[in-house]
């Protein structure tokens, strides 16, 4: 559900108007707690996200990245049949390295070969533009407009260092409330940094802390749990992400979870 400006019209960015600064706390309560009712995973309709930083600083992973994305698709693809995959690699607009929609709403296999595909490299020192990749991907992906019945949308972002504030110069709770209001499951495989934190926070996000240089059994532990996460949340209507049924100890990681 979303929410115009009652003075002018304008969409809400969280509880504030950006046009004419009128704000509404009270917004927050009037939400629903859930984008959906519970479904069968083989009903489901599943639009899923994935973000990818392709700059110098991601290269480190860049080996585990494709295949941690190829055990989610498979994962997912095996409960869920109707599944729709769009892939976004970002870099560092700082250096005109703008977010490239490579794939919208494709089927697993032509995401995989774009995620294959994906160039690692350029950008400049961190912080990274993180932000501006996520509210891209919202408008291309028109997740502004309230989703059709029966779909749910899922964004993973893999990424590396602390991000930079977007173009649009929103915070990172705004960026968070902005994905939330699309009723977008969220999760983040990157560094744990106060950016990145306070925007997966604002989604009601689940976030897998990861090193510079994690390991190809560490990545695979979260791609299982991202879609052990999505199918319950999925099949409960949740509008959160479930948590791991694992410790977060066992999977080298640590979990945050906002609610």
């Amino acid at each position: 559900m979303f929410f115009d400006c009652p003075k002018c019209g304008a969409p809400l960015e969280g509880a504030d108007c950006t046009e004419c600064a009128y704000t509404d706390a009270s917004i927050y309560l009037r939400r629903p707690s859930a984008p959906g009712a519970a479904m069968s995973l083989a009903d489901a309709r599943v639009e899923l996200a994935i973000l990818i930083d392709r700059t110098g600083s991601s290269a480190a992973f860049a080996a585990g990245v494709p295949a941690s994305c190829a055990l989610m698709l498979d994962t997912l693809g095996q409960q869920i049949p109707q599944l729709q995959v769009s892939v976004q690699s970002h870099g560092d607009e700082e250096y005109d390295e703008l977010p490239q929609l490579l794939v919208r709403r494709g089927d697993p296999m032509a995401a995989m070969s774009a995620v294959k595909q994906i160039s690692y490299g350029g950008g400049g020192d961190a912080p990274e533009s993180h932000l501006s990749a996520v509210e891209a991907a919202v408008a291309a992906l028109q997740w502004r407009e309230a989703a059709a019945a029966g779909v749910r949308r899922v964004l993973v972002m893999f990424a590396n260092a602390e991000t930079k504030l977007p173009r649009s110069q929103r915070s990172p709770d705004r960026v968070g409330e902005l994905v939330r209001r699309a009723g977008a499951l969220t999760y983040l495989v990157c560094e744990s940094t106060p950016r990145l934190s306070a925007f997966c926070e604002a989604a009601g996000g689940l976030l897998f802390p990861i090193s510079n240089r994690p390991s190809r059994e560490l990545l695979d532990a979260i791609a299982r749990a991202f879609a052990r996460s999505v199918f319950e949340s999925v099949s409960t209507g949740s509008c959160l992400p479930a948590p791991p049924a694992e410790s977060p100890r066992l999977l080298g990681c640590d979990r945050q979870l906002s609610r």
